[in-house]
């Protein structure tokens, strides 16, 4: 039976595209993400979680927009730089909805 077989360069990508994702979403969208990999409350668990921080907002301590939190190994099987990777483009989403959040806010603020 044939196997198809994978790339030895695909954990080297995936950690690259998420610098490229990060690096984007921070420009995009004018915030700072700051990324902590710790154990979970389960021994058996790593936690990534991604808070962005709002640099719009002037002042010495920027105000956090959203975070988002997956651990690892999950239910979906895959790798630690795949979880990595697909966590950051959750965060990249989140930041976006944020973003449009507050801007209808704002234009309904305007307009009344």
């Amino acid at each position: 039976m044939s196997r198809k077989g994978g790339s030895p360069f695909a954990d080297t990508e995936l950690v690259r595209a998420y610098h490229i994702e990060r690096r984007e979403c921070e420009a995009a969208y004018e915030v700072a993400i700051v990324t902590t990999i710790t154990t979970a409350i389960r021994p058996d668990r790593v936690q990534i979680r991604h808070e962005a921080d709002d640099l719009r907002v002037k002042g010495e301590n920027p105000r956090p927009l959203c975070s988002v939190t997956m651990d690892w190994p999950n239910v979906e099987g895959m790798s630690f730089s795949a979880s990595l990777f697909r966590s950051m483009v959750s965060m990249t989403r989140l930041v976006q909805d944020s973003r449009r959040d507050l801007w209808v806010d704002t234009l309904r603020a305007q307009q009344a």
